[in-house]
């Protein structure tokens, strides 16, 4: 069931806490880049990243939520993943060695996914946030 808050604008379905927090991040970034959102769901945390990323990768195992955040997204260029985070992470994430951003939000721990991410993620990135 989703959660719902007053949050205004891009995001009307997302914790106005989290959305909050975010947009404080994102702020911190010296240039536009690549965001990986893992755990995308319907794309509302994608929603405050377009202003801030060259290109949104969102990875979720719901098409039909990846579907939906795609609409959503559709000024941006952002590439959809349908499959498990940590597949994606050992078989997709070498390709995407320029990431500036990383969102690891999901209801409950990603522990397994922030391991992996960093296992594979060999750049030494001069700046990225992890979220």
């Amino acid at each position: 069931m989703p959660y719902k808050t007053k949050a205004e604008n891009v995001a009307a379905d997302l914790e106005e806490k989290k959305l909050k927090q975010r947009l404080q991040l994102v702020k911190h970034l010296k240039e536009k880049g690549i965001f990986l959102e893992l755990f995308a769901g319907k794309g509302y945390l994608s929603q405050v990243y377009a202003n801030y990323a060259s290109q949104l990768i969102l990875v979720d195992e719901n098409e039909d939520y990846l579907r939906e955040a795609q609409k959503k997204l559709g000024h941006i260029p952002t590439r959809i993943f349908c499959k498990d985070n940590i597949d994606f992470i050992r078989e997709d994430l070498p390709k995407f060695q320029d990431l500036v951003f990383v969102d690891f939000d999901a209801f409950g721990c990603p522990a397994k996914q922030i391991k992996a991410f960093f296992e594979v993620y060999s750049m030494k990135p001069k700046e990225i946030l992890v979220s």
